[in-house]
């Protein structure tokens, strides 16, 4: 069993495409999407729909949630306030009719799905917990792996559940083998919207049968999709963010 697991597309459709046709490649038996997919980037209804028309797994985002509870925009910066506003003038109705009965999470094959933070929420950042926190949150988790994105930052948190102890692991140069020994919350990194020095498109293959995860990073046509964000009035930190040096 092969799962890929992508988060954040952000309506980056250059990315995205990119991303789904390396899955193609890959021998993946399913695809889980972690939410985030509309908003910052101008192609939000077509990657909405290439989502909602395909077989893949979704759970809903921060930049979904609003569709639902109107209140979620009281957590946006003001960058994101702008920008939700455009996304939801741009939005079809049938589009917004399926966000808004997307779950908070999944469950599959010892495997949590979430957006922000493990149980069940879709606005907490991991990079903002404790490790007592976090420590807590792993100790409530039934299962062994939970996957998030939301911070668009790939990491890997492993929770040693006999010594109690929290470390951190990159997926950039190896591929992590997973061990029973730990619990891991698993950040898939952005693909539309990178928040760190590699503006590469990043998402994880989970492969069970081998218990090996490992992260995928992918070159994509950066600057149609800087173009399509200016030409659509989207705040200008939206494109600069996906430009090398930024």
């Amino acid at each position: 069993m092969r799962i890929a697991v992508i988060s954040d597309v952000h309506g980056n459709l250059e990315a995205f495409r990119t991303v789904l046709e390396d899955i193609k490649k890959k021998n993946i038996d399913r695809i889980y999407n972690l939410g985030d997919f509309v908003d910052y980037g101008a192609d939000s209804e077509e990657v909405a729909r290439i989502i909602m028309e395909s077989d893949m797994e979704s759970i809903i985002g921060n930049h979904e949630y609003p569709f639902i509870d109107a209140t979620e925009i009281n957590l946006f910066s003001p960058n994101a306030l702008q920008s939700f506003r455009i996304t939801k003038t741009s939005l079809s109705d049938e589009v917004i009719s399926w966000i808004k009965q997307l779950p908070k999470v999944k469950i599959y094959n010892n495997c949590r799905f979430v957006h922000g933070l493990p149980p069940d929420s879709v606005n907490k950042y991991l990079t903002y917990q404790s490790k007592y926190e976090l420590m807590n949150r792993f100790r409530q988790m039934e299962e062994q792996i939970a996957f998030i994105g939301h911070t668009h930052i790939q990491k890997v948190v492993k929770y040693n559940k006999k010594e109690m102890s929290i470390s951190i692991v990159s997926l950039h140069n190896k591929p992590l083998n997973l061990s029973n020994e730990f619990k891991y919350i698993v950040n898939v990194g952005s693909i539309g919207q990178p928040r760190s020095s590699n503006k590469q498109a990043k998402y994880v293959i989970y492969d069970k049968n081998k218990n090996l995860l490992e992260g995928i990073f992918l070159d994509y046509d950066i600057d149609t999709a800087v173009e399509k964000i200016q030409k659509a009035g989207y705040p200008d930190f939206n494109a600069r963010i996906l430009k090398p040096g930024e």
